[in-house]
């Protein structure tokens, strides 16, 4: 038995050793080989799990070096597929940008965070996260203090897909109550500055406002809840580009009269 022991670790790791050899060559020959547009087909693939894939951006760090932390329901990608040793180095930053690409990432206040968000790389390949995010949804409450930091958004790739959630946070916490067009025009004042800069800038933005219904009472610290909101499933968005006179008054007559029906808010 002791003879045979030493003999079966031999194996196993000559054996993994083996593929580890296996797994380089086909990174190698599948970055030397294949043209960019098929690489990125054979990156989907990987990432697959990770298409389209709800992620938060928080000011509140697993470690120190990220500001990226995940949703209940999230895992992170399993650590082969991002082991610089078998994938190499330019293997590895292409996979980095499309994961950048394909993910959907959601940024609660405070802001302040999201200029590090935009430049720093999630999977240290050197990239600039900013050029390569295509999917970016920024919740909004009255208790944000610091709107003035998603002027940050214009850094974005002109292309890039930005979405403005705005909700109430909190429930009965002060005795004034305000009518729901009260209540998010002024919200609308809170971040018309950013709003103009992006219609200025004509850059592609969608305003979205509480489902119709009312859900108040359901937690947005709710990572389904969530994730329903940003593929924006059963919410209300205002038609900005419709809006002749955009101000924020201007804005929320573009607001079905529906929408405030039978709702109130405490402010």
């Amino acid at each position: 038995m002791e003879c045979i022991i030493p003999r079966l670790v031999s194996s196993k790791f000559s054996q993994r050793v083996e593929e580890e050899k296996i797994y380089r060559r086909l990174c190698r020959k599948v970055y030397s080989t294949l043209p960019r547009e098929l690489r990125d087909i054979v990156y989907s693939y990987v990432l697959l799990e990770d298409i389209n894939r709800v992620v938060e951006v928080s000011a509140i760090r697993p470690t120190p070096t990220q500001i990226i932390e995940c949703f209940d329901d999230f895992e992170e990608p399993e650590a082969q597929f991002w082991d610089e040793r078998r994938l190499g180095k330019g293997m590895k930053r292409e996979l980095a940008e499309t994961w950048y690409r394909s993910c959907h990432f959601n940024i609660c206040g405070p802001f302040h965070m999201l200029e590090r968000f935009l430049v720093e790389d999630r999977w240290s390949t050197g990239l600039i996260p900013q050029e390569f995010v295509s999917n970016v949804h920024i919740s909004v409450s009255q208790e944000d203090k610091d709107v003035e930091c998603l002027l940050k958004l214009l850094d974005l790739k002109p292309k890039a897909k930005i979405s403005i959630y705005l909700y109430r946070k909190g429930w009965m916490t002060r005795t004034k109550v305000l009518s729901a067009s009260d209540f998010f025009l002024q919200l609308l004042k809170q971040i018309f500055p950013v709003l103009h800069q992006l219609r200025v800038e004509k850059r592609p933005f969608t305003l979205i406002l509480d489902p119709p219904k009312r859900t108040t009472r359901k937690s947005f610290a709710s990572g389904a809840h969530r994730t329903t909101i940003i593929r924006n499933k059963d919410c209300y968005h205002i038609p900005t580009a419709e809006c002749m006179d955009f101000t924020p008054k201007g804005i929320l007559t573009a607001v079905s009269l529906s929408y405030f029906q039978s709702r109130d808010f405490d402010a």
